[in-house]
């Protein structure tokens, strides 16, 4: 798979988890379970990411706008909610 391809995958994947995350805190769902799986998922794209980057430093910029454009707050922001 491509580097690019990969980034995007990765940031997709990590996007409806952190989704189905911001929708569990929104509506005060969130227990300790959630909290370690959610901290063990982030440290499997921070971790792919790195890999990422360090073989292919073209895609690093890439891979950082897509987690970016799909954080939980900029997507409940699109659906007109807020973590507040």
């Amino acid at each position: 798979m491509h580097p690019d391809r990969a980034a995007k995958h990765l940031a997709q994947c990590y996007a409806l988890f952190q989704r189905e995350i911001a929708e569990r805190r929104f509506f005060r769902e969130v227990d300790e379970k959630t909290i370690v799986i959610e901290q063990l998922m982030q440290g499997v794209v921070e971790g792919a990411a790195q890999v990422i980057r360090g073989r292919h430093v073209e895609c690093a910029a890439n891979l950082d706008n897509e987690l970016k454009e799909e954080s939980p707050t900029s997507v409940l922001v699109r659906q007109g909610r807020s973590l507040a």
